[in-house]
């Protein structure tokens, strides 16, 4: 492997199956070469069940069946285990009872000797289950790289490249490998002999009552902080001195770190942890760090994060994943779990406040939300007030300014610029434009575009806008820091991603959930308000990721170049705009440095 790489992948992720006979002999030694934990059930003329149990699965078995919870389950009170999940009826031959399933989980089950299975992925759920079939074998994996091991020829799904460029992720059920798919949110795997389906059986409609949304109010925000305090006390039971948190100090973390010090002891100290990248432009985290530690007693550790080790750290997670990584803070996140398994070998568990802008709101939340308040106006009377009002009140004119925007472009459906789409894009969209068909890039549009529709169906541009964030770059980073963490052995604990708390955050009328009196994500902001009054409450916390002060500049002249200068021009790119992407470093070039390590280092340009 590449320099940077990791020397051995070790085999610590979940794997499922069925096999047929005959067998490809490479496939099968793979599958029993997994270790002394691999477990088979022959199915007599057909095959035989297989299932692995790292130490984060949590396994059960019936008289006729094995059942396997990856992430975690509750009752509204406890943890429960897979072996009470049966008890309860939650789960059985008939399948899951996906009403019941609160917390953040996938639950497989199967018959032992008859080719029957069940795999559901609950509404918001990290553990991201991968699956292939063919031919009537079924390969699941919870990591692609396991899955890229186990596969006869593992290629590159050329189909998903656009989408990649586009928005730096693959979203929808399809992966970066050939015949590879992704159970979503909320659906339902089952198999019953040759009998195979795939169903969507939970969304975010069964959690909404647009009859009893409430507003923001005290009261409205004590309540939520409540239900979200209860769900941090659950998660802690018998965790207390093996957890963690990530502290950054913004919003989403603070008022997790404050739930935190509201359910634990008085006269224990939380560590928390936050990685320190080498920028002056990353002072403003380190002080915002630092006072919510001081506020809510942690012991706090900083990681430091050089330009050589990002480097090298891109590599490994990239590895680590068996695929490309989206922005920047997955390696930094990489670097600072690597930090915890050699120094920290108490923490298993690591609590992170990762989701809270898709489910409540981001900066992005307060132009979009002007085209909610002013749809009805007429687009140019909306330009007129934007300049008319520029010299009296910025805020009004930003306001008109924003709705006409977001009027304009609405239906604009195979353009950057219409709201649906551009999502987190940042890329080149000229270059982009350039390299692919016209219907190729709709295609890659629609996929992200559509998923809203399919979970919740809005009438609220802001609510559209937030819901797509949650359910493909939000959940997409959550996925890939589990996965990193289980590398590591840590499991992470995204509190924003039980169903509980989705359910209490959809609670809120949408034009006040996201935004309210300009302050984005207010129900977070005003709870935190309440309990700690924070710098960060009213100043802007900044860009987390830096790609534009660091990142960039470090792939232009800096510890990155070397690997950006060994790029492979891909054949659908033109040599000029080629040349442009080396030298003029952006988004696009991120996206092309990380395909090209994938191709590289996972799967050596199979």
């Amino acid at each position: 492997m590449s320099s940077g790489s990791i020397n051995q992948f070790n085999q610590t992720f979940f794997a499922f199956g069925l096999m047929t006979e005959p067998l490809d002999p490479l496939l099968g030694e793979k599958i029993r070469d997994l270790g002394d934990k691999c477990y088979t059930f022959p199915l007599e003329g057909i095959g035989f069940f297989f299932y692995t149990s790292p130490e984060y699965v949590d396994l059960a078995q019936t008289g006729e069946m094995v059942w396997i919870r990856l992430g975690f389950v509750h009752d509204g009170q406890h943890l429960v285990s897979m072996q009470e999940i049966l008890n309860l009826g939650w789960a059985g031959r008939q399948g899951v009872n996906a009403e019941k399933i609160s917390g953040s989980a996938t639950l497989i089950g199967f018959q032992k000797h008859k080719p029957n299975c069940f795999i559901y992925c609950n509404l918001i759920s990290p553990p991201l289950i991968y699956y292939w079939r063919k031919d009537g074998n079924l390969l699941v994996t919870d990591n692609l790289h396991l899955m890229k091991n186990l596969l006869p020829e593992p290629q590159l799904n050329t189909d998903v490249v656009a989408q990649h460029y586009i928005y730096r992720y693959v979203y929808g059920e399809e992966s970066y490998l050939k015949g590879v798919k992704k159970l979503l949110p909320g659906e339902l795997l089952s198999m019953q002999a040759e009998n195979f389906r795939v169903d969507l059986v939970r969304d975010l409609r069964q959690i909404t009552n647009p009859a009893d949304q409430i507003p923001v109010t005290e009261e409205s925000i004590a309540w939520f902080y409540d239900q979200f305090k209860h769900e941090i006390s659950i998660h802690l039971q018998d965790r207390l001195e093996r957890s963690g948190t990530t502290l950054s100090g913004g919003i989403d973390s603070s008022l997790l770190q404050s739930a935190i010090f509201d359910s634990q002891p008085t006269d224990f100290q939380f560590p928390t942890y936050s990685f320190v990248i080498e920028s002056s432009h990353f002072d403003y985290e380190i002080e915002y760090a630092k006072q919510a530690s001081t506020r809510f007693k942690t012991k706090h550790h900083f990681v430091p994060v050089s330009q050589q080790q990002f480097a090298e750290y891109i590599i490994e997670s990239i590895d680590v994943l068996g695929r490309p990584i989206s922005f920047d803070g997955t390696a930094y996140f990489w670097g600072l779990l690597k930090h915890l398994s050699a120094n920290e070998k108490n923490i298993k568990y690591l609590f992170d406040g990762t989701l809270a802008d898709g489910l409540l709101g981001s900066p992005r939340s307060i132009w979009i939300i002007q085209g909610d308040k002013y749809r009805n106006w007429p687009i140019p009377i909306l330009d007129l007030l934007g300049l008319i009002l520029k010299p009296f009140s910025q805020s009004k004119s930003y306001g008109a300014q924003s709705a006409a925007r977001t009027l304009r472009d609405q239906n604009n459906l195979d353009s950057p610029d219409c709201y649906l789409n551009n999502g987190d894009m940042g890329t080149n969209w000229n270059i982009v434009r350039n390299s692919f068909p016209p219907q190729v890039l709709s295609d890659a549009l629609a996929v992200n575009r559509n998923i809203e529709k399919r979970y919740l169906g809005s009438d609220f541009f802001v609510e559209q806008l937030n819901v797509i964030g949650l359910l493909t770059g939000s959940i997409e980073h959550t996925v890939l820091l589990r996965q990193l963490g289980l590398y590591e052995g840590i499991e992470f604990i995204f509190p924003y991603s039980d169903e509980a708390i989705v359910e209490a955050a959809f609670s809120f009328r949408p034009l006040e959930r996201y935004t309210y009196r300009n302050y984005p994500k207010p129900v977070l902001r005003f709870a935190l308000q309440s309990r700690a009054p924070l710098d960060v409450i009213n100043q802007h916390k900044g860009q987390s990721s830096l790609m534009t002060e660091n990142v960039f500049p470090w792939m232009r002249e800096g510890s990155l170049r070397d690997l950006v200068k060994s790029i492979d021009r891909p054949q659908y790119i033109s040599s000029s705009n080629f040349d442009k992407i080396i030298n003029q470093p952006d988004w696009l070039t991120w996206n092309l440095l990380t395909m090209d390590l994938f191709l590289k280092n996972v799967l050596k340009n199979n």
